[in-house]
């Protein structure tokens, strides 16, 4: 085929980077311990959808809003930990 400008599946790509070789290793830096991710803070109609890193969650109240950063804030990891486990807001969910 004249220009090879067509899609190729992965399987392709994957055949054609093994026929190359050893390709050069790329160190990626780890995120360091207890630093915070960015941030995005999008105010809605009722209540605030917040961007950490990559994941989104909705904060109804100002109020909510305030405590998850505070927390957030003072120890990112732990309150990373928590999101992931379920377990961030489960104290307001409860009362």
């Amino acid at each position: 085929m004249a220009g090879e400008n067509r899609i190729r599946s992965t399987n392709e790509i994957g055949e054609a980077l093994l026929e190359e070789g050893p390709q050069e290793q790329v160190e990626v830096a780890e995120k360091k311990e207890n630093t915070m991710r960015h941030l995005k803070i999008i105010q809605q109609d009722y209540g605030y959808c917040v961007e950490v890193g990559c994941n989104t969650m909705a904060i109804e109240s100002k109020e909510t809003l305030i405590k998850a950063l505070t927390e957030y804030i003072n120890d990112p990891s732990s309150t990373e930990k928590k999101f992931t486990e379920g377990k961030l807001f489960v104290h307001q969910i409860l009362k």
